[in-house]
């Protein structure tokens, strides 16, 4: 298990030094009431690794004017969390029929109500914690779910593994700031 202080202190001097707006939109730590909440929205017990990343920062406040933060993509607090899911889970009746094409340990359901939206792009693509994977894969693990195709597929084992994965990236100088075409926030610099 990566160490999730030492994870966190390297995102905030990254961020300090080169996104100091990224970092004040990183929401206060999340409270015992609305970890309680999420979980009795979305009917799934959070895992203590996930719950200590949110005792950190509950996502970014306000989400719809926050700027681009995990890979690119706005951090759903729980509450934000808690809403996109439901919207989901709504959605679940009408591609019932609809099947992913997931590359690795991941359910072939277009939507499965066990995944857990973390982070959102301006498409609708997600982050999710996955809280039920087949065989091989880690509950609790992130995938990366797109709103308009089948491809599914893991990028990290964990919550914690994921930030520290991204630390390491932003101190590589993997990330930017992006100017105004790509919108406020971090932006690959391959993308660029």
């Amino acid at each position: 298990m990566t160490d999730l202080s030492d994870t966190w202190d390297r995102i905030h001097h990254w961020l300090a030094a080169h996104a100091p707006a990224v970092l004040a939109s990183l929401a206060p730590p999340a409270t015992d009431e609305q970890f309680r909440q999420v979980e009795s929205v979305t009917g799934t017990a959070l895992p203590e690794h996930v719950k200590a990343c949110y005792r950190v920062h509950n996502g970014q406040a306000p989400f719809h004017r926050a700027p681009a933060f995990l890979y690119g993509h706005r951090w759903h607090g729980l509450a934000d969390m808690a809403d996109y899911w439901e919207t989901l889970h709504s959605l679940r009746g009408e591609f019932a029929e609809v099947r992913g094409a997931p590359r690795g340990p991941i359910r072939k359901d277009w939507w499965h109500r066990k995944w857990l939206p973390l982070t959102r792009d301006g498409a609708g693509d997600l982050h999710c914690l996955d809280l039920f994977p087949p065989k091989r894969g880690h509950v609790g693990q992130v995938i990366y779910w797109y709103h308009d195709e089948s491809e599914r597929f893991v990028v990290a084992n964990s919550l914690p593994a994921w930030l520290a994965l991204f630390a390491a990236e932003l101190e590589r100088g993997e990330f930017t700031t992006a100017p105004d075409t790509h919108g406020p926030g971090l932006v690959r610099v391959r993308d660029l």
